[in-house]
């Protein structure tokens, strides 16, 4: 058994009982110590970078991908990114 309390409302408890527990507590950006602010790219209110459809900052020759955008933290994402933006600054898609 364990007990649970919402940690934005602490008086929603709840006890569950179950033979494995995964928890998981959450994921952050890593963005920080990267020298952004000294090349002038923006981050979001989360601290994620910004970027256009094409994966491109608002510095042209900079792109990001993966963790450090809006959307889901998934390796498979990132690969897809990955490609994705590859395949459009080499003049595709």
């Amino acid at each position: 058994k364990v007990g649970v309390e919402s940690a934005k409302d602490g008086s929603k408890k709840e006890e569950i009982e179950g033979d494995v527990l995964l928890v998981c507590v959450g994921r952050r950006p890593y963005t920080k110590r990267l020298g952004l602010e000294k090349v002038g790219i923006p981050l979001d209110p989360r601290g994620r970078v910004v970027v256009n459809e094409r994966f491109q900052t608002n510095v042209p020759s900079i792109y990001a991908i993966g963790d450090c955008i809006h959307g889901p933290m998934l390796a498979h994402k990132a690969e897809d990114e990955g490609i994705i933006c590859v395949e459009g600054i080499a003049g595709g898609a």
